[in-house]
């Protein structure tokens, strides 16, 4: 049977943690003298994912096992996202669409909302072909349905016109960091845990 990538994360098991956070590209100089520093922003942006199961049984254990000895390290993906965020903050509504071909930067123009209603809250997430977002200020839909969003991360590549934002529990694709690859550890009870970091694939 062939692998397919991206995979789905086992669904077995609970987590103990699972924190997905912003990384920023930024470089920082301190002067000795003056304290004074200096701040250069470079463009890359984008999600770390850190995984730590809670305490689970032998059965429970190995698909999450088998599933990170299928990833080969950082060669294959898999699909994650922030497990609580199931559905917006906000109320969402309509059928929300990329509007506009050649989109780039940290914003996005969307129309197909319902009209003049909440439509994300700061902090929501959405994903638009498997790539996860969060937008960052709270946005009302205008009286046709558009509405313009200041997301994170930026736009690396132009999504097409009218891509759909999935809004229900959105997911982004992610690959091991390097040296994270089959980390598990047993006790002496036979309880297993497991535990590994992963960045967003670009």
């Amino acid at each position: 049977m062939t692998i397919s990538y991206p995979l789905s994360l086992p669904t077995v098991g609970g987590f103990k943690t699972y924190s997905i956070s912003a990384m920023n590209a930024i470089g920082s100089t301190s002067s000795q003298y003056t304290y004074q520093s200096q701040i250069q922003e470079y463009d890359g942006d984008g999600w770390l994912l850190e995984v730590e199961t809670g305490t689970m049984t032998q059965a429970n254990a190995y698909p999450w096992i088998a599933f990170l000895t299928m990833l080969k390290g950082p060669k294959g993906t898999f699909l994650a996202g922030d497990p609580k965020h199931t559905t917006p903050q906000g109320l969402g509504g309509g059928t929300p669409l990329v509007n506009g071909a050649s989109q780039t930067g940290s914003s996005l123009i969307t129309d197909g909302w319902t009209i003049s209603v909440n439509t994300l809250k700061a902090g929501d997430y959405f994903s638009i072909a498997n790539t996860l977002y969060m937008n960052l200020q709270d946005v009302t839909a205008d009286g046709s349905g558009n509405a313009t969003f200041d997301i994170y991360p930026s736009l690396r590549t132009s999504p097409a016109n009218d891509a759909a934002l999935d809004l229900t529990s959105p997911l982004g694709t992610f690959r091991l960091g390097e040296g994270h690859t089959r980390l598990y550890t047993v006790d002496s009870k036979g309880g297993y845990k497991v535990k590994f970091q992963a960045i967003e694939s670009l």
